[in-house]
């Protein structure tokens, strides 16, 4: 099957739970521990809100999904990040420079934090079958706005070899980089000063804390942290 092709059927296959996400955001969340799950990545997403540190983002929910019961693996892949109303493409990781022709590629902002491409992290699980990206957000540091994310997949190891999210004007590509490590070296090195904060985001939404709340603390947060 041609790229186009596999992209096509990858974007068929997954579903953004959007219309979850939304709902969440407006009311007091339930002990359902799939809705705390989701309102973690969502908490997480405004934690970090457009700052480049998918490593920290992705260790934190990990730990906090293995707190609800959750088997959450990290994974390292390389992103194409497409807003199709602007024109703007955002690049992330070796394997996604590889898809760009070099005249495009001349034209894109690579997204490079601190001047280093490492790629990105998302996370996946078998139950539900799923893959989240808390830290999608940071492109918004680059004029694309993007949410965080926790869609549907229909597989964890999908033959074509990447994972498609389409949302509104928003494509996203993640390629699979099994081999590119520096990323997911970072990871668990950062996981166990996230512990604490893992327990406490958990404890909070077992309480029912209504995710505009968590967004208040997180804002509180970030103002602590650039102070």
């Amino acid at each position: 099957m041609g790229n186009a092709k596999r992209i096509r059927a990858q974007r068929q296959s997954i579903t953004l739970r959007s219309a979850t996400v939304r709902h969440l955001a407006t009311k007091k969340l339930t002990r359902d521990p799939i809705e705390r799950l989701q309102a973690a990545v969502i908490a997480i997403g405004d934690a970090y809100d457009t700052d480049a540190d998918c490593a920290s983002a992705a260790a934190l929910l990990r730990e906090a999904g293995r707190l609800m019961g959750y088997v959450l693996e990290p994974r390292a892949v390389s992103a194409i990040i497409r807003d199709d109303k602007s024109g703007d493409i955002l690049v992330m990781g070796p394997k996604a420079r590889e898809r760009i022709t070099p005249k495009v590629l001349a034209r894109v902002e690579n997204h490079l934090p601190n001047g280093k491409d490492n790629g990105h992290i998302v996370l996946t699980s078998e139950d539900p079958r799923a893959l989240f990206d808390p830290n999608l957000r940071q492109t918004g540091a680059y004029g694309i706005e993007a949410p965080s994310v926790v869609m549907n997949i229909q597989s964890t190891h999908p033959d074509s070899g990447q994972w498609v999210l389409q949302h509104g004007d928003l494509e996203v590509v993640y390629i699979l980089d099994e081999e590119n490590c520096v990323l997911l070296d970072a990871m668990e090195r950062a996981a166990p000063h996230l512990a604490a904060d893992a327990r406490t985001l958990v404890e909070n939404l077992r309480d029912g804390v209504s995710i505009e709340t968590l967004r208040l603390q997180s804002a509180a947060a970030r103002v602590r942290r650039t102070s």
